[in-house]
């Protein structure tokens, strides 16, 4: 249920289209605009290198591990999966090994949104966590420590930049952020369920394990919500360092 993951993925990619000024390292190549083949190109150079150590010239700190330092999904009444969950001080790996299909947009007016399409073969997020409510009409209360293990993801994130003038120049923020993800299968492991009552933990593990799909699609619409401010807060970063017409050739 985490493509939170997901979402921390697609601004690293964006991130990876990025080739700004002469302080920026020789392998990584300057694109045009909208140059699909070229940003596609410098976005996986990015993550595959960078994602343990960062890029100091850009502002992107290191994404594998993702440190989320904080993140909670509220209750929701109309939904089976009516929970409050929250993490703190979790990190996600697994990143470095993204795979990007397609990456597209970041035109010089600002009228396209930026594209993305990517895989990743496994993320996990892992660290405290605390839940309360109920999961398929069954009660579910906990708090410890966190496993959850996301394979075979397909991701789709769509970025809307907007122009925002500084000293006489322009820089790029994100407007908007829509993000899909899509795992072949989400495994769960939470500790401390029920004050460590082991029958009734291992009757909720058989149950959000078997019924993994339907929870995650419940879950999404929040997840992706929390993520996509992680995003932004990371990808506005990135863009601020300098002025928007200086990342591309």
């Amino acid at each position: 249920m985490f493509k939170i993951v997901l979402n921390t993925i697609v601004c690293f990619i964006f991130f990876s289209t990025i080739n700004a000024a002469n302080v920026l390292p020789q392998d990584m190549q300057k694109c045009a605009n909208s140059d699909e083949s070229c940003l596609t190109k410098t976005g996986q150079m990015i993550v595959t290198n960078y994602a343990k150590s960062g890029l100091r010239e850009l502002n992107l700190t290191p994404f594998d591990p993702l440190h989320i330092k904080s993140m909670v999904l509220e209750k929701n009444p109309a939904s089976p999966v009516n929970i409050e969950l929250s993490f703190n001080d979790v990190n996600l790996n697994g990143l470095q090994n993204l795979k990007i299909k397609k990456l597209k947009g970041l035109d010089a007016n600002f009228k396209e949104m930026t594209e993305l399409e990517a895989e990743v073969p496994t993320l996990t997020l892992e660290g405290p966590y605390s839940i309360n409510g109920k999961i398929l009409v069954l009660p579910i209360v906990g708090k410890g420590d966190s496993k959850i293990v996301l394979d075979n993801i397909h991701i789709v994130a769509k970025i809307k930049f907007k122009p925002v003038q500084k000293s006489g120049k322009t820089y790029a923020e994100v407007e908007s952020i829509k993000l899909e993800l899509n795992p072949k299968h989400v495994s769960f492991s939470l500790g401390g369920l029920f004050n460590n009552d082991k029958q009734l933990s291992d009757t909720m593990h058989t149950l959000l394990n078997e019924n993994w799909s339907e929870i995650f699609n419940e879950l999404q619409p929040e997840i992706s919500k929390a993520l996509g401010l992680i995003i932004k807060l990371i990808i506005n970063n990135v863009f601020a360092k300098y002025p928007y017409e200086e990342y591309f050739a």
